[in-house]
């Protein structure tokens, strides 16, 4: 058999056990415990008005692009399947394995070592874990739209699927856009570095690269102005930002790999996808001033003005002096182009990718600040990698460099997000730096029995966690609710939501939940409070106290007061998850109707049901 199609087999064979194995130990990951701040349900909840006949912005509140709801809608009628808390898990789980398979496939395809593919899927399908804590999020198809943007420069070399990538550099950004805005807007102005860097040589094409320089390397001090009294969000900032200096240094003297009817082309595929999108929203009744409230406004005033809601990434301030240190490397390796530096260089790499699997392989976010003012050493190509790869390369290290920003101000979730595409590029940095070794040493017997353990590790680690993930789910127990039969938690949580679900199909003909529990409705069928045909649409929200204004809560409010038998769901300590302690809920309509117009009557664990003050209850004595 011939090297590369044995190269090619020894892939598949290794890549099927991967996604199969995989696939057991995310199920049971999956399937095992609640969040108790229900973003699960919430989001469940839209797709389901969506479904049966809602308006997207209008009657059906989320600040979630359109993008992601069309996803559910096509997955749901494709599968004939109905939105549950079990489907909704599986399908996770589906795009939670080709996620890992597709970043292990990079590493494949542009560092060409087998056993680091597969170490950078162990890590990966890791990191992407974070999908555990929020089946069914955005977040989900965001890293799936990323990661898919990082790899579509891989098809500009082929002659048949070049206009695949030209394509894909303007349908993917704006898919993303109108998935959230601000991963939209850092694909955006990656593809636009990667785009000018390629261009021919032209005044306006010059002017167009300083514009996107200064811009690129200042979006992240603007981004972050807010939180500079905090030294690790500076920290964040300087390795953001010299991540992005670094790439345009060594991209100054690009090869022209891009000609200008191809960037009208992909311009035009960005304009034509947001078009679309947005047309079929206006066909379904939403209209422009919800839209841009919904999808710009509303992120605005939580993100960026309200300090109530920020999580630093934890960055120290040492990793300045790194970051600095990465701009410096990078404009030497500019100024020495003309040398064949890539060997001294590519071990370089290699050493700083081996450190930053390390980092990945520990889960600590200190990954962003080892990783993204390196990013740029993944558009140093050796002398036998095609031309044309260099595209691909600087496509990728922007990518990468750019959504490392999505863990501002948030970095709950979106921290572990971050650091996917950043464990590719260390994979890749460490199989270039293998590559460029000496080829006496890499046919050693030493270097031989390191791959065979690499990859044995690899395909051990699977079988080793999934049968540690199984005894642990087998240890708690069935939910035993509609739709989330195979969903195993704490006893104790099981038998608090079994209650919570008999009280309120027993004694309610709609509730809420304080904060929203939105899960419960799919659970109780009951019926949410609040207008079923006009804004902001009947109460799907689990953080409504900051999702929802004064005057959007009013609505909900009477017709919430409508209901005798109206019950709540009191939760403390979710309460205090979403706003800190620091909202005034007073000056919130429902919070104050609930207050003065609400009694517990009956507690378990952290969890109390509520009933109207006026309402006559018979019922056993609280506990």
């Amino acid at each position: 058999m011939h090297p590369s199609g044995r190269r090619s087999l020894w892939f598949s064979l290794g890549f099927f056990f991967l996604a199969s194995s995989s696939a057991i130990l995310g199920y049971y990951k999956i399937f095992t415990g609640f969040a108790e701040w229900d973003d699960e349900g919430t989001l469940m909840m839209c797709v389901r008005q969506l479904l049966t006949g809602g308006t997207l912005y209008e009657n059906i509140h989320t600040g979630y692009g359109p993008v992601y709801y069309y996803f559910n809608w096509f997955v749901r009628t494709l599968t004939f399947t109905p939105v549950t808390h079990d489907v909704t898990r599986l399908t996770s789980l589906v795009v939670w394995t080709i996620c890992a398979i597709a970043c292990a496939w990079i590493v494949w395809r542009v560092g060409r070592s087998l056993a680091v593919a597969l170490v950078t899927h162990v890590l990966a399908f890791r990191m992407l874990a974070f999908f555990v804590n929020e089946p069914g999020h955005p977040q989900e198809l965001c890293i799936l739209l990323v990661i898919a943007l990082a790899a579509s420069g891989l098809a500009l070399p082929s002659d048949r699927l070049r206009p695949l990538a030209i394509l894909s550099a303007g349908v993917l950004p704006a898919a993303l856009l109108l998935v959230k805005i601000n991963i939209g807007i850092f694909a955006i102005a990656a593809v636009t570095i990667a785009i000018v860097c390629h261009l021919p040589r032209h005044p306006l094409v010059t002017i167009a690269r300083y514009l996107t320089a200064a811009g690129a390397i200042a979006l992240p001090f603007l981004l972050m102005r807010t939180h500079f009294d905090d030294p690790t969000e500076i920290a964040y900032a300087v390795a953001a930002a010299a991540g992005a200096a670094a790439i345009f240094a060594v991209a100054g003297n690009s090869e022209p790999l891009i000609s200008f009817r191809e960037c009208a082309l992909a311009v035009a595929a960005f304009v034509c996808t947001a078009a679309l999108v947005l047309g079929v929203l206006l066909l379904h009744g939403a209209t422009p001033p919800v839209i841009l409230s919904s999808l710009v406004l509303q992120h605005v005033q939580l993100s960026v003005k309200q300090a109530n809601w920020y999580l630093s990434l934890g960055l120290s301030p040492l990793w300045i002096v790194w970051a600095l240190a990465g701009l410096a490397a990078a404009i030497f390796a500019a100024r020495n182009r003309e040398r064949n530096i890539f060997p001294v260089a590519a071990i370089v790499g290699a050493i700083v990718g081996a450190l930053g699997l390390l980092l990945g392989a520990l889960g600590t976010f200190q990954l962003v600040g080892m990783m993204t003012p390196f990013c740029w050493m993944l558009m140093l190509r050796s002398q036998d990698d095609r031309p044309r790869m260099a595209y691909a390369r600087t496509l990728l290290a922007s990518v990468v460099t750019l959504q490392t920003l999505y863990a501002y101000p948030i970095a709950g979730s979106q921290g572990p997000f971050t650091c996917v595409l950043l464990i590719v590029a260390a994979g890749i940095l460490l199989a270039d730096g293998l590559r460029a070794l000496a080829p006496r040493f890499r046919e050693s017997g030493f270097a031989k029995a390191l791959a065979a353990a690499a990859v044995a590790c690899a395909l051990l680690a699977y079988p080793a966690q999934t049968w540690r993930a199984r005894k642990v789910y087998a240890a708690q127990v069935p939910l035993n609710l509609p739709g989330a039969s195979r969903i195993h938690v704490d006893q104790a949580e099981a038998e608090t939501f079994q209650w919570l679900t008999r009280e309120l199909k027993r004694n309610c003909d709609t509730f809420a939940g304080y904060p929203g529990l939105p899960s419960f409705y799919f659970w109780t069928g009951l019926p949410m409070p609040g207008p079923a045909k006009a804004p902001p649409g009947p109460l799907n929200a689990d953080a409504w106290t900051l999702l929802l204004t004064p005057d959007q809560q009013r609505p909900i409010v009477n017709e919430f007061a409508r209901h005798p038998n109206a019950c709540v769901v009191y939760h403390p300590s979710g309460l205090l998850f979403w706003d800190k302690g620091v909202i005034d809920e007073r000056s919130l309509p429902l919070a104050a109707f609930i207050q003065d117009n609400f009694k517990t009557v009956s507690v378990m664990g952290d969890y109390q049901f509520q009933v109207r003050k006026d309402r006559v209850w018979t019922a056993p004595t609280p506990r």
